[in-house]
């Protein structure tokens, strides 16, 4: 992969806890949970695509150097509530 790309992390909005790519709780520090793209435009329409389709997560987009760049949330995540 080039020097320039940005990395995906989904994150259960609720928790913070990272998730892997069946949207499951990640078990280590493993690369599984991780989407890259080659270019930032990817990188948010994924992320955009991603909350759109489940408001429970959001998605953190990083640089090469881990750094955080971006979160993407569905504000209907926020005000979604399970009745007991």
């Amino acid at each position: 992969m080039s020097k320039s790309y940005y990395q995906v992390l989904l994150v259960e909005l609720s928790t913070g806890i990272i998730l892997d790519r069946q949207q499951e709780y990640q078990q280590g520090n493993d690369d599984d949970s991780r989407y890259y793209f080659e270019t930032w435009q990817e990188a948010f329409a994924f992320s955009q695509e991603m909350t759109a389709k489940t408001p429970e997560i959001e998605c953190l987009i990083l640089n090469e150097d881990n750094e955080f760049v971006h979160v993407e949330r569905n504000q209907r995540g926020y005000s979604k509530r399970k009745e007991p």
